[in-house]
C-alpha cells in the first residue's frame, strides 16, 4: 500500500524540457566564420603545398632522370696508320732555277715566342680545369681536432644538362669527408662522388649545374678527349693540372715510350712514359698541341724505372669506363689477368690461340666457378677473344649479376681439353 503510494508521489513530479529558441543571428555568424576558416585553410594549405612539394618531391619523390652520357669512341685503326703512297719522281729540269740559300738563326726572342705559344695551348684549357679539395677532420695527440685539406686537379670531361662530370684521381678523395671542387673562375662549390674505378684509380666527381651562378657556368668548358691511338714515340705534349703534385702547374716535354701496357683485372692499359720530372703525388692529364686530353696522368702504376717521369693512360682506352662512370654504373668483373698467346706461341708450344690466363683474383666469379690459372680463354658469351682488350670490350656490354658463357682450354696430360663455365659477374671494385 505504502510503495503504490510513493509512485502517484513520485509521478506527480514531471519535468518538461522546453527547446531553446533558435537565435538565427549567431547561426548565420557561426556559419560565415566556418566558411571563413574553412577558405583561410584551405589558402595556407595550398601556399604550404606549392612551397614544400618541390623539397619533398626531390628529397622523397621519385628519383630524377638524368641524361644519359654518350663519350664517342676512337678508331683504333689510327693507331696503325697504313703508309702513303711513294710519288713517283718527276725528272729534274734540264736547266733548274737558281735557288738563294740563306741561313737563318734562332734568336732568344724565338724561342720566347715558341714557350708562349705552347703556354697559349695550356691556357686554353683553363676552363675546363679545376681544383679539387678533400676535406677531412681528426684529432692529435692532445684530442685537439684539425682539419686535413688534400688537393689534387680534375678535368670535366663531360655535362648531361643537369651536371657537370669532373674526372680525378681516387687518391685525391682518400678519407674525405667533403670534397670541394674549385672552378676557374674561383668559385667553389661542393661535389659528390658519382662513381669510382679503383682498377685504374679514376673517380668521376658530380657538380650539378643549379648549384653554380651563370657567370660561373660561362666560365666552364667541357674538355676535348682527343684520339690517343695516334700518339708516337717523339709526340710532343704538355702536362697540366698537378703534374709536379701541386695544383694549376704545368710542364712541356715528349712521349718517349708509349708501347708500355699495365695489367689490371679484366683489361691492359696502353701506358705513355713522358721525359716530364714528375711527383709520386702528381695528377692532371696530358694533352697535344692542338689542346685536346691524350692521356690521363697516374703515377701509381710507374716502375723504378720511371718512377720520376710522368706517366699516363692512354685515353682512347678509357672512354668506355670514363661513359660508365659518368652515367653512374658498375662495371662488370670477371676476376682474371691474361697475356694473348700470339700465332708464333701456339705453334712453337702446340697451345691453342687465346687468352693465357697468368692470375685469377682470389674469390673473384672467375676463381669461384673452377677456372684457374693456366687455362686459356678461348670465348667469353658469343666473342672469340685473342687479348685483354677483347675480354673488355665484352664486359663493357654486360652488367653485373648477367651471366656470361665462358669457353677455357685446360691442359692435361692427353692435351687440351675444353671446358665451359657460366660465370655471374661481380662489380668491379
Amino acid at each position: 500500500m505504502s510503495e503504490e503510494k510513493d509512485k502517484e508521489e513520485f509521478s506527480f513530479m514531471k519535468e518538461k524540457i522546453k527547446a531553446k529558441p533558435i537565435n538565427k543571428k549567431k547561426l548565420l555568424l557561426k556559419v560565415a566564420g566556418t566558411v571563413v576558416l574553412a577558405v583561410l585553410f584551405g589558402v595556407v594549405a595550398s601556399f604550404t603545398f606549392v612551397i614544400t612539394s618541390p623539397i619533398a618531391e626531390k628529397k622523397y619523390g621519385e628519383k630524377e632522370e638524368i641524361p644519359s652520357v654518350t663519350i664517342p669512341r676512337d678508331d683504333e685503326a689510327a693507331q696503325n696508320p697504313e703508309p702513303e703512297a711513294t710519288p713517283t719522281p718527276v725528272p729534274a729540269p734540264s736547266n733548274p732555277p737558281a735557288v738563294i740559300q740563306q741561313t737563318v738563326g734562332i734568336e732568344v726572342e724565338d724561342y720566347r715566342k715558341l714557350y708562349n705559344k705552347l703556354y697559349e695551348v695550356a691556357a686554353g684549357l683553363d676552363k675546363a680545369l679545376v681544383t679539387v679539395t678533400a676535406v677531412s677532420s681528426n684529432v692529435d695527440w692532445f684530442n685537439v681536432p684539425y682539419t686535413n685539406q688534400g688537393k689534387g686537379s680534375g678535368v670535366i670531361v663531360a655535362e648531361n644538362g643537369i651536371e657537370y662530370m669532373i674526372l680525378t684521381d681516387e687518391r685525391v678523395l682518400e678519407g674525405a669527408e667533403q670534397i670541394m671542387v674549385t672552378f676557374a673562375n674561383d668559385t667553389q662549390v661542393e661535389a659528390t662522388v658519382k662513381k669510382i674505378d679503383h682498377n685504374t684509380e679514376i673517380a668521376i666527381l658530380s657538380v650539378r649545374m643549379d648549384t653554380l651562378e651563370e657567370d660561373t657556368r660561362n666560365a666552364v668548358e667541357v674538355a676535348v678527349l682527343g684520339n690517343s691511338f695516334q700518339v708516337r714515340k717523339g709526340t710532343p705534349v704538355i702536362a697540366i693540372g698537378s703534374p709536379l703534385g701541386y695544383p694549376d702547374s704545368m710542364s712541356i716535354g715528349m712521349v718517349t715510350s708509349a708501347g708500355n701496357h699495365i695489367a689490371t683485372w679484366d683489361a691492359n692499359y696502353t701506358m705513355f712514359t713522358t721525359d716530364i720530372l714528375g711527383n709520386a703525388d702528381g695528377s692532371g692529364v696530358l694533352i697535344n698541341l692542338d689542346g685536346d686530353v691524350i692521356g690521363v696522368i697516374t703515377q701509381e702504376s710507374n716502375d723504378n724505372s720511371s718512377e720520376n717521369v710522368v706517366t699516363a693512360y692512354s685515353v682512347s682506352e678509357l672512354k668506355s669506363v670514363i661513359e660508365h662512370l659518368s652515367n653512374g654504373l658498375d662495371l662488370a668483373y670477371m676476376g682474371i689477368k691474361g697475356t694473348p698467346v700470339t700465332d708464333e706461341k701456339a705453334e712453337e708450344n702446340g697451345m691453342p690461340q687465346g687468352i693465357y690466363i697468368v692470375e685469377t683474383a682470389l674469390d673473384s666469379p672467375a676463381m669461384n666457378v673452377g677456372i684457374q690459372n693456366g687455362d686459356i680463354l678461348v670465348k667469353l658469351g658469343t666473342e672469340e677473344v685473342k687479348d685483354m682488350k677483347d675480354v673488355q670490350n665484352v664486359l663493357l656490354n654486360l652488367s653485373p649479376n648477367q651471366l656470361v658463357t665462358a669457353v677455357v682450354m685446360r691442359p692435361g696430360k692427353d692435351g687440351y681439353k675444353e671446358l665451359t663455365y657460366q660465370v655471374t659477374l661481380g662489380v668491379r671494385e
